[in-house]
């Protein structure tokens, strides 16, 4: 199936870095709580936007996969700008095992 193998290549190669911040959340602003934050994005980017027929296809599968394996692993995509996607943990829901669930949604 080309398509599980396309995932699957997408997958390795994603970069993950993640870190740990606190954020003010909450109506009042006066909650802090720590987040972590993942910000991924594809390896050899630049070579796929060589080939702008396949490029949108393959971005949107990209996006697709991200947004699955963050939201099982209780996290939020917050942004996306070209291959770059900054996901949240911890905020605004609350994970008790943030970081745990961050390396869960990269692996």
């Amino acid at each position: 199936n080309s398509h599980s193998t396309d995932s699957k290549s997408s997958a390795r190669s994603a970069r993950s870095r993640s870190t740990s911040r606190v954020l003010m959340v909450g109506a009042d602003r006066n909650s802090r709580r720590l987040a972590t934050v993942a910000s991924v994005d594809l390896s050899g980017f630049e070579k796929l936007a060589s080939h702008p027929d396949q490029l949108l296809q393959w971005h949107h599968r990209y996006l697709t996969m991200v947004q699955h394996f963050v939201s099982t692993h209780k996290g939020m995509v917050d942004k996306v700008v070209g291959d770059r996607v900054l996901c949240l943990w911890n905020v605004p829901r609350r994970c008790a095992l943030a970081e745990v669930c961050a390396v869960r949604a990269g692996l």
